[in-house]
C-alpha cells in the first residue's frame, strides 16, 4: 500500500474522527486515507451504530457526514438528533455532499451546531484531509467554512 504524501501527513496528536458514510468503498477509502496520515478514526455505515458509539463513549473531535443526500439515513437528521441530545457538546462537524451549501443552509441543525465545514463532492484528498485540519484548529466559536 502506498502511503499519502508527506505534504499531506500534517497530524502531530491522535485526534479522533467519527465518519458516517454509507459508501462502504467511500467509507473504508476515507478511513485508510485519515489513519495514514495520525488520526484515531471510528466509521460507521449505518445511524444506528453511530447513535450507539455516542450513547457509550460521548466523544469525538470530529464528526464527519457524508450521506447528506440520503433519504433514508440524512446525515442533517442526524446531526439533529445529536444536537437534542448532547447540545452544544457534540463534535466538530464536516458535512460532504455532491448538492450545494445553499440546498442545505437553512436546515435547523446547521444554524445551531457550533463547529460546520462544508465539503463539496467530488473533492480531492487534499482538500479532505485540509477540511479536516481546519476544523481540529477552530477555537470554540461558531464558525462555518466552505470548499
Amino acid at each position: 500500500m502506498s502511503r499519502m504524501p508527506a505534504s499531506l501527513q500534517t497530524s502531530t496528536k491522535p485526534i479522533s474522527i467519527v465518519i458516517l458514510d454509507d459508501d462502504k468503498a467511500l467509507l473504508d477509502s476515507l478511513t485508510y486515507c485519515v489513519s495514514e496520515i495520525g488520526y484515531k478514526i471510528v466509521p460507521f455505515d449505518e445511524n444506528d451504530m453511530l447513535f450507539e458509539f455516542f450513547e457509550r463513549h460521548n466523544t469525538a473531535d470530529v464528526l464527519i457526514l457524508d450521506i447528506v443526500g440520503d433519504p433514508s439515513q440524512n446525515g442533517l437528521n442526524v446531526l439533529e438528533e445529536l444536537e437534542e441530545k448532547y447540545g452544544e457538546n457534540i463534535p466538530r462537524i464536516l458535512i460532504s455532499s455532491g448538492l450545494p451549501y445553499k440546498n442545505y443552509s437553512g436546515h435547523p441543525a446547521l444554524k445551531k451546531a457550533p463547529f460546520v465545514h462544508f465539503l463539496q463532492k467530488p473533492y480531492n484528498i487534499e482538500q479532505f484531509v485540509n477540511a479536516i485540519d481546519i476544523l481540529t484548529l477552530q477555537k470554540k466559536s461558531h464558525k462555518r467554512s466552505f470548499y
